[in-house]
């Protein structure tokens, strides 16, 4: 588990802490809103031949088996079920493997509730209008089942992860509190 995501694990589950909106979490939500509307109008996912128009937006999953909890961006079914993350961001060189794990996190919690397979996913960057396709294997999904130990021993152990300082701390909404801990 990276350090950053079990350091927010244990300020939030350990601590009760709440995290403060950033303005780039501000910034996200209105890129976000803004999405869902012309989803309202759009028929296909810009750049690629995903019908949107069934596709179901924003809706939350829970399942109790994986101790997991997800709002999905966007689930398109046509002959296949895709899952759909927008990130408020341009289109790095490369997908970041947290944005990967997020997709397949959410194909296991899709997979649980149609009990359909997915095994593609889409991440739709909104800075730079780019759609990159990923391919969810079995690998990431099994990755994930690991994580979520990983987060459930920190939970019990109650232990707080080493400080490592990184780029994305500096959009953190727990940035106010990390190095006091």
């Amino acid at each position: 588990l990276y350090s950053s995501a079990a350091s927010d694990v244990y300020k939030r589950q350990v601590l009760g802490l709440r995290e403060r909106e950033t303005d780039l979490m501000r910034e996200g939500k209105e890129m976000q809103q803004v999405e869902d509307s012309r989803d309202q109008r759009r028929k296909w996912l810009p750049g690629r031949g995903i019908e949107t128009k069934s596709a179901r937006h924003g809706k939350l999953y829970v399942s109790r088996e994986l101790g997991l909890v997800g709002v999905v961006d966007v689930i398109a079914e046509k002959g296949e079920v895709a899952v759909i993350e927008r990130k408020a961001a341009r289109r790095p060189r490369r997908v970041h493997r947290n944005h990967v794990y997020q997709l397949a996190a959410y194909a296991l919690l899709v997979e649980e509730a149609t009990g359909r397979p997915v095994r593609r996913g889409y991440v739709h960057y909104l800075k730079s209008n780019d759609v990159v396709e990923v391919t969810i294997t079995e690998e990431a999904k099994r990755h994930v089942l690991w994580i979520i130990q990983q987060i459930r021993r920190i939970i019990w152990e109650e232990r707080l992860p080493p400080y490592v300082e990184k780029p994305a701390c500096k959009s953190c909404g727990y940035r106010w509190i990390c190095k006091q801990i």
